[in-house]
């Protein structure tokens, strides 16, 4: 099987720039392109076909298609980090509140 090319952070940035303001739905679309990013550039990194990809995740390999191609739609925050989970990728959750009044 064919080796796959991840989109970079720039990329999905790029195609994303639309929803890019401060609203709700769009810091959910950052939380899952940054951990979508981070789990593709695991993927890369490991030199993983689609297939020995979707093995390791517990998915098929149309889901890690489309998680390189940027598909975040089809994907839930929770979905990302139990595919991170099964990889045993530690993911650290950093809480940040706003400033008292």
């Amino acid at each position: 099987m064919d080796r796959f090319r991840l989109r970079t952070r720039e990329q999905a940035a790029d195609r994303l720039h639309f929803a890019m303001s401060e609203d709700k739905n769009s810091r959910q679309l950052k939380r899952r392109a940054e951990l979508a990013s981070q789990l593709g550039n695991y993927i890369q990194d490991c030199n993983l076909t689609q297939m020995e990809a979707a093995r390791l995740l517990g998915v098929n390999q149309p889901r890690v298609n489309d998680l390189l191609r940027g598909r975040l739609y089809r994907f839930s925050v929770g979905a990302l980090l139990e595919m991170m989970d099964r990889a045993n990728i530690q993911v650290e959750i950093q809480v940040k509140f706003p400033p008292l009044p």
